[in-house]
């Protein structure tokens, strides 16, 4: 068995140097974890080679061989004025999680959205509570919006190889990157004038298309030997040591 998070954490996330990713893992695992896997699961149907390996990590309908990851959110809204802990029970939908986060969340007038990391809420997976710290000294203003979220890892049933994983984070590569380039603003005509000139948007858009195009071929690549070890494992098997 091969937990998605070690895949995520050792193969995929090394691939990128992402900021907004890199604050998240330290500041809202789970939605971090949550990401990473939105980057990898779509990508990992380029994974085709050799034939069988996505049965290998998909498993079938009737022998699934891949359990996803859970996740959910959640929000609360302080009702009143507040110097005494809070619980919030959140149900059963919510009991069970492996990983949570809390954030604070203010609203500027123009509408801004501010969600600052808190360790004043404390998540009982058992019963699917949040308890949130407040007494006399440090009380909490009625309107405060706490935003949760959860996660619990999924798993591959098989026991990935390192040259499998590696692949994935390939695949994982590919998605990021697809997603940077097709970056809204980089598309989106622009004002100039003697302050702002923009560079040339056919040559960026030309290169972003050879990068990716240069990913595919390295995952190609990457696939074909990894299909030439598994023949030669076949063919010549290791021999028990004596």
């Amino acid at each position: 068995m091969t937990p998605i998070l070690k895949v995520l954490t050792e193969y995929c996330a090394p691939y990128i140097d992402d900021i907004r990713l890199n604050e998240l893992s330290v500041t809202d695992p789970p939605l971090y974890a949550r990401k990473l896997w939105g980057y990898l699961y779509p990508q990992m149907a380029r994974f085709n080679i050799p034939t069988d390996m996505p049965e290998y990590l998909y498993g079938t309908a009737q022998n699934p061989k891949l359990t996803e990851p859970q996740f959910a959110s959640s929000s609360y809204t302080v009702q009143t004025d507040a110097t005494e802990p809070i619980v919030v029970n959140l149900g059963a939908d919510y009991v069970g999680y492996e990983l949570f986060a809390c954030r604070i969340l203010t609203y500027s007038a123009t509408g801004t959205v501010t969600a600052t990391p808190t360790d004043i809420a404390q998540y009982q997976s058992e019963t699917g509570t949040v308890t949130i710290a407040a007494d006399a000294e440090n009380p909490i203003s009625k309107g405060t919006v706490f935003d949760f979220d959860f996660y619990t890892d999924g798993y591959f049933a098989n026991d990935l190889s390192p040259g499998i994983m590696t692949v994935l984070g390939m695949c994982f590569e590919i998605g990021w990157t697809t997603r940077f380039e097709n970056d809204y603003l980089s598309y989106v005509d622009k004002v100039e004038d003697q302050s702002f000139y923009e560079q040339n948007r056919a040559n960026r858009m030309r290169s972003g298309n050879e990068r990716l195009e240069q990913m595919e071929r390295k995952l190609a690549g990457a696939m074909r030997r990894l299909e030439q070890v598994v023949y030669e494992k076949q063919i010549n098997p290791p021999q028990p040591s004596i």
